[in-house]
């Protein structure tokens, strides 16, 4: 895994476990070429949305939202199980597009925020199949 991509995930987690997010990404070591050595700092979250998507996250395993994020936001294939797409929906739609939304706007994801955002739709919408119907995904 790319450091960028566990910059990304332990953001996720630090929102749902109450950390500081400042406090991973500048003791963590890019590559030089990589967007995530971008000198520009997450956005911040004020009180109530910090809240908000803490609640969310503890609403969805680590190792789930570490499939879900890998499929929004680095791969093409879906891997998602049934059991984490019952989570999601769980979870709630609101749920899901606020965090969704809160990581595309990061500024190593924020020039394509719309392909990340419409991606998550189709991540929400697979998962609401696949939780319904019970399928595995492919």
């Amino acid at each position: 895994m790319t450091a960028f991509k566990i910059i990304t995930l332990l953001v996720i987690f630090s929102l749902a476990n109450k950390v500081v997010v400042e406090a991973i990404a500048p003791e963590s070591k890019v590559d030089e070429g990589s967007p995530a050595s971008s000198p520009e700092s997450p956005p911040k979250l004020s009180p109530e949305e910090k809240k908000y998507l803490t609640a969310c996250g503890m609403k969805i395993t680590e190792t789930c939202a570490e499939i879900i994020v890998n499929f929004i936001f680095f791969e093409k294939d879906w891997k998602v199980s049934t059991d984490c797409c019952r989570k999601l929906q769980l979870a709630g739609p609101n749920c899901h597009n606020r965090l969704v939304e809160k990581l595309a706007s990061f500024p190593q994801f924020s020039k394509y925020a719309h392909l990340y955002v419409a991606k998550g739709k189709l991540a929400w919408d697979k998962c609401a199949e696949e939780a319904e119907f019970g399928v595995a995904g492919n």
